[in-house]
């Protein structure tokens, strides 16, 4: 996994740091500039991301033709 954050953020601590090390999460710390930049990039990508869930629930929904209880273990048997 991997947090991107920007240097202006004011909760940045050795705490902060010691949980994502902890949690094998990876801390990329940029410049406000350069993640601004890179705003585009995360738009894009979950656009796509949102088509692909949406057609896969909207699959598996009308697969089940009656009505369903939705749990956790079915969304990841979508996918």
């Amino acid at each position: 996994r991997l947090f991107i954050i920007n240097r202006h953020s004011f909760y940045i601590n050795i705490k902060f740091i010691k949980y994502y090390y902890k949690n094998k999460i990876f801390l990329a710390i940029y410049s406000s500039y350069l993640t601004y930049r890179l705003q585009p990039l995360d738009i894009f990508f979950f656009f796509f991301f949102a088509i692909y869930y949406l057609t896969k629930l909207n699959r598996f929904i009308l697969n089940s033709k009656k009505f369903l209880r939705f749990i956790k273990r079915d969304l990841f048997r979508i996918f």
